[in-house]
């Protein structure tokens, strides 16, 4: 595994968490986390001598591993700019017996299996471009 290159690509999800906290909203958080994820596909998809998929998915689940952890030590913030997300957060707190916070972090949990794969799949995509193109390693 090259951590030299999953580590900083993931930091990518820190960027998105903050963003999402103060700038954007729920809804457009997945149009500017498409095309980062798509950059760290290419990015893996070229640098990575093996496992292309692997190296996506691992950045996948570190990254949003970022953003989920950027929005619990922020959360008042974060809903506070997303009153449909706290209201949403609220009902299944009382449906579960926890924590607004516990149920962000569980759907993170969730959501970083899908970023994963998602990542993962995109480098394995632009390894084949990247090999078809010529382009070395």
């Amino acid at each position: 595994m090259n951590w030299k290159l999953i580590i900083p690509l993931s930091f990518i999800g820190v960027l998105v968490g903050m963003a999402g906290v103060f700038v954007i909203s729920a809804r457009f958080e997945a149009l500017l986390a498409t095309p980062l994820f798509l950059g760290c596909g290419w990015v893996i998809g070229r640098y990575a001598a093996r496992r292309h998929f692997l190296h996506g998915f691992i950045t996948g689940i570190i990254s949003t591993f970022w953003t989920t952890g950027v929005r619990a030590l922020m959360s008042a913030q974060y809903l506070q700019h997303h009153p449909k997300d706290a209201t949403q957060f609220a009902k299944m707190a009382a449906e579960s017996g926890g924590s607004v916070v516990q149920v962000m972090i569980l759907l993170g949990l969730v959501m970083s299996l899908f970023s994963g794969v998602m990542v993962g799949s995109f480098a394995l995509v632009a390894n084949k471009f990247v090999r078809v193109l010529g382009g070395e390693r």
